[in-house]
């Protein structure tokens, strides 16, 4: 793909050589990228110059760059792309996948993993091929693919759905860390249904307090949700208080869950 072709409708390319270089993937580490990647950077607090051996720099004098005015910048130098940019750059790359598929992200402080898994064999056991995406490993219909972070970048998010759609995936099961909701890593992500499980003390070294904590899990249902486009619906755990807040915001004929709090406990199981 060509890099203008790539950047259309997100960052204007000049006309020219540049808008012709062709782009074989992106990359957000400089210790991985190969010839022909497209590098995406991303602002860090530590000065990137400090860190960069010599033989890195002058690798990145021969990759393309994207800037977050798109100036080409200065060799061994590299502005970051800030916001949603490096997200949708990866959706048009790998074909939007996510809209191919019937996706859910599950949100909550415990019980991610375990609540993909019961869907996965849900769906498996009436029929579907289902994918995953989460903190033990990524696979499709039970074969491992390969590990990574809980929620990925977006770089590599995108790569594992589209892999999941060339597999032959029906739908999509995805842990949505707090963490990749306030960084923008699941932008792109068309999303059928959101989940929350529950919200305790957990990450605040990077939140600062709750109520932040809180605001990165809400944005699934509050921001990603409805940019997918999809007609979303929403299940919550109205025990937890922050679920009973997200509950309220909810329109009814989006939202499930119990009338009342209380415990459930199954007597037959098949």
């Amino acid at each position: 793909m060509k890099l203008g072709e790539l950047l259309a409708g997100i960052v204007p390319v000049p006309a020219g050589p540049l808008g012709e270089i062709g782009i074989g993937g992106i990359s957000i580490d400089s210790r991985s990228v190969r010839p022909g990647d497209l590098f995406v950077a991303f602002p860090d607090p530590v000065p990137t110059a400090t860190r960069i051996s010599p033989t890195r720099r002058a690798a990145a004098r021969r990759r393309p760059s994207l800037s977050a005015n798109f100036r080409l910048p200065p060799p061994g130098r590299a502005r970051p792309l800030h916001g949603g940019g490096a997200a949708m750059v990866a959706v048009a790359f790998h074909g939007d996948p996510s809209a191919k598929l019937r996706v859910t992200g599950v949100t909550g402080t415990n019980g991610k993993t375990t609540v993909t898994y019961l869907i996965e064999a849900i769906l498996a056991a009436a029929g579907r091929v289902p994918a995953v995406i989460g903190t033990i490993d990524y696979r499709v219909a039970g074969a491992v693919l390969r590990k990574g972070l809980t929620t990925p970048f977006p770089h590599e998010l995108q790569a594992v759905t589209a892999e999941a759609v060339a597999l032959g995936a029906t739908d999509l099961l995805m842990e949505v860390s707090s963490h990749s909701a306030a960084q923008g890593r699941i932008e792109g992500v068309r999303f059928d249904v959101g989940i929350f499980t529950n919200l305790t003390r957990d990450h605040l070294d990077f939140h600062g307090d709750m109520e932040s904590y809180f605001s990165a899990k809400a944005r699934l249902f509050r921001e990603y949700l409805p940019a997918g486009g999809k007609c979303t619906g929403i299940a919550v755990n109205g025990d937890d208080p922050y679920g009973e807040r997200l509950a309220q915001e909810c329109p009814p004929r989006r939202r499930s869950g119990s009338p009342a709090p209380g415990t459930f406990t199954p007597r037959r199981c098949r």
